[in-house]
């Protein structure tokens, strides 16, 4: 498993996990990502 070479997909799965962790969507909703 490369993850160095998928900086992206790594991101974006530690992002979402973090944010599930922190509150789901209230904590999407608190970091303007999108």
């Amino acid at each position: 498993m490369s993850i160095l070479k998928i900086p992206g997909v790594a991101i974006a799965i530690l992002i979402g996990l973090g944010l599930a962790l922190f509150g789901g969507k209230k904590g999407i909703a608190d970091i303007p990502l999108f």
